[in-house]
């Protein structure tokens, strides 16, 4: 069966990452291939396509092949980043001080010389007596901390290549580089503006006042000695003065998902299974293992179905495979082994 370029051009029509080429090998070979740059647009990709192997791929190809275009798009990498939200502080404890009751001998009144024939005569005074000396204390004063909003990146900002329109032609394959741009997560953490110190406080001492009778005029003539009196007078004494003592509150944390992407965008040529060879039993194979290599196809119902494409793509891209539909690199991959296609492969280059 031969088929003129024009004609080829007109019957395959295909989406983006999905290009099969069929025709007999004499007239594949002896071809330059000009309606194949056409259609597929490969003079028109990117720096970011390997255009040099894509040309090795059609040098190769043998009769009875099919092959298709499709891209590597980056994989995704997710790693965990740990976020700082509340600092480290310190703390601290106080013990105040330890105080014992007891009492304090004050003498009342002095001890007196006076005389038989003229008594002596006394004033009375009042004298303010320490009862307890000046007491320091520690008063904590606590941290202050401040709410503030800081950006995360939890998704990269990356670039695709997708179907688009250009040239004015319809049937061509155009592709496009998108951007996407990066996601952002806002997150509240509180940043410690002062820490946590003490300060003094003096409490005063405390006094009691004593009343004296002191000699206003002394004795005349016989001595007489009167002895002084005395008072148990009650105080407090300070056993152990107030202290402090710090310790530390580690800092909070946040583990947050970031998701980065490996390697530029690529386009390939991998060799596909023809429509024919895509049996049944051949897509229900394509199924099992799917699922067992935890991708859901849908039912396991031997149709090519949209879910089972979909399911396919996502194992071709987290195994950073060409997105070209049903390849031989694909099966390959998953581990699926078949009479028909174990003959296609044989003929690869």
């Amino acid at each position: 069966m031969t088929a003129t370029p024009a004609a080829l051009a007109e019957q395959h029509h295909f989406p983006l990452k999905r290009l099969i080429l069929r025709c007999a090998a004499k007239r594949l070979l002896r071809t330059p291939f000009p309606w194949l740059a056409f259609g597929m647009g490969i003079a028109s990709v990117s720096a970011s396509a390997d255009a040099s192997s894509i040309d090795e791929a059609l040098s190769q190809i043998q009769p009875g092949q099919c092959w298709a275009v499709g891209a590597i798009n980056p994989r995704p990498k997710i790693d965990t980043v740990e976020i700082q939200i509340k600092d480290q502080q310190a703390t601290i404890d106080v013990t105040p001080a330890e105080i014992a009751q007891g009492f304090k001998r004050v003498e009342t009144r002095e001890g007196t010389l006076t005389y038989r024939i003229e008594p002596p005569t006394y004033r009375t005074v009042e004298e303010r007596v320490m009862t307890r000396p000046p007491v320091e204390r520690f008063e904590v004063v606590p941290a202050v901390f401040e709410e503030q909003q800081r950006t995360v990146v939890v998704e990269e900002g990356r670039r695709s290549l997708e179907s688009c329109s250009a040239g004015g032609n319809s049937t061509s394959m155009s592709f496009c580089m998108q951007e996407h741009p990066a996601r952002e997560e806002r997150v509240s953490i509180q940043v410690m503006v002062q820490p946590e110190t003490t300060r003094v406080v003096v409490e005063p001492a405390e006094y009691t006042t004593v009343t004296r009778q002191v000699i206003d005029k002394p004795a005349r003539v016989i001595e007489v000695w009167n002895e002084a009196d005395e008072a148990m007078v009650p105080t407090e004494d300070i056993v152990s003065p107030a202290r402090t003592s710090q310790s530390i509150i580690p800092a909070q944390v946040r583990m947050l998902e970031r998701i980065d992407y490996q390697g530029p965008p690529q386009l390939q040529m991998r060799q596909a299974v023809c429509d024919p060879d895509i049996t049944p039993i051949l897509v229900e194979q394509i199924q099992t293992a799917l699922r067992q290599y935890g991708f859901n196809p849908g039912s396991v119902d031997g149709r090519m179905g949209p879910r089972t494409l979909e399911a396919l793509s996502a194992f071709q891209n987290h195994r950073g495979l060409v997105q070209a539909g049903l390849t031989l690199e694909s099966l390959k991959n998953l581990s699926i082994q078949n009479s028909s296609i174990q003959n296609l492969s044989t003929q690869a280059p």
